[in-house]
């Protein structure tokens, strides 16, 4: 702006007079902090990329089996839940030099996939839970899944080594949450990004034989696109954040495995309302379809950073994900997914059989004992007979 006026600064800057004069000229500039976005981001959101997207959706949201049905149409995502916060601002003396807030020392991020319709309906969430083995729930509070008046009941629970989705677990979560809570009508629409574990050819095998339509997201584009990420999870990370920095507070506990569940149950009855729910489908323009719910400042990062002789990113984008052409294989590693009814289940008969063991080893202490005695009385009554 000064170049073009032909302003020259001295030492190349301006002061901090010409910056005050300058915001007392135009009171419609402020100075803000960017949010920090990927460079791939910038390049993927653009118009004639969103504008090819929303024609193709259109053929399908707009068709008799959805233009109607909003609840036919799902958008499953994931997120990371972090065992720490970060601790709301509280009144303190001016000029204190340090103000501290007490926190969880552990990092561990457990994922959460949520899965909700148009119509602002969820099903219950799927927890993957780091870890190798069945035993990592252990220090899981699951009673407070089951428990009525639990908005997370029906939960289930799977575990990974590096504590995200897998091939193995996406196709868990489809069979054992997605198709057992959608009911019969078909057909359904289930939107998602373009993570490997959603679109395998297993993956879509299984929604092509239930007469699912799976529609993939452009590729890095769910910032935008995403209903989940648009309005849920922004809402179920910051009450997450205060539900964690009332307890802490209240109690003094860190937050560890024990707790967990108990919290987020009341962090997720908070955040996934109907509206919030609506709210992301009707932002990014799904439902009701909308191609033009994209605002412009979505596409200013691609329109004033890129060159005219930058090629348009690819197209990634999938009506009914023909990609599943594409064998990917699940590397064939065995994941599983449980209940936690399931899991109190297999708590009760490991406890019933170690009962049982503790009756067996009771019983043969106490056959010892008694031939132990039987014993010390022969020996006492031979030495009697000698004496």
């Amino acid at each position: 702006m000064a170049e073009v006026r032909g302003n020259q600064f001295k030492m190349g800057k301006p002061s901090d007079m010409w910056w005050r004069r300058f915001k007392s000229r135009h009171k419609d500039f402020s100075l803000r902090s960017p949010e920090p976005t990927g460079t791939m981001r910038h390049d993927a959101m653009s118009r004639q990329r969103i504008a090819t997207y929303f024609e193709e959706l259109g053929k399908i949201v707009l068709s008799p089996s959805f233009k109607d049905e909003p609840s036919r149409i799902w958008n499953m995502d994931e997120t990371g839940v972090n065992l720490s916060h970060k601790p709301n601002k509280v009144l303190a003396k001016r000029g204190a030099r340090s103000v501290h807030g007490k926190t969880s020392t552990s990092r561990e991020l457990i994922t959460v996939i949520a899965c909700g319709n148009a119509d602002g309906g969820y099903l219950p969430p799927h927890f993957v839970i780091p870890g190798k083995t069945q035993k990592k729930l252990d220090g899981y509070d699951l009673e407070s899944v089951v428990q009525e008046g639990s908005v997370i009941k029906g939960a289930n629970f799977s575990v990974s080594d590096s504590g995200w989705t897998k091939d193995g677990i996406a196709r868990l979560w489809f069979t054992e949450t997605f198709l057992k809570n959608i009911g019969p009508a078909r057909p359904q629409l289930l939107i998602c990004d373009g993570h490997g574990s959603h679109n395998n050819v297993e993956f879509v095998d299984l929604a092509k034989l239930n007469d699912i339509i799976i529609v993939e997201l452009p590729s890095h584009t769910s910032n935008w696109t995403q209903p989940f990420d648009r309005s849920v999870f922004k809402s179920l990370k910051s009450h997450w954040n205060t539900t964690l920095d009332d307890f802490i507070k209240k109690t003094g506990i860190a937050v560890g495995h024990k707790q967990f569940l108990r919290l987020f149950n009341i962090a997720w009855q908070a955040a996934l309302t109907p509206s919030t729910i609506r709210n992301g489908f009707a932002a990014t323009g799904i439902y009701p379809f909308n191609p033009h719910s994209i605002p412009d400042e979505a596409f200013a990062p691609n329109e004033g950073c890129v060159s005219e002789i930058t090629p348009e990113p690819q197209i990634n984008y999938f009506p009914f994900l023909i990609r599943y052409l594409k064998e990917t294989g699940s590397g064939g590693t065995d994941y599983f997914v449980i209940t936690a009814d399931e899991v109190f289940s297999q708590k009760k008969k490991a406890l019933e059989l170690k009962r049982k063991q503790e009756e067996i080893k009771e019983q043969k202490r106490v056959e010892r004992e008694r031939k132990r005695a039987e014993k010390v009385i022969s020996l006492t009554m031979k030495k009697s007979k000698l004496a």
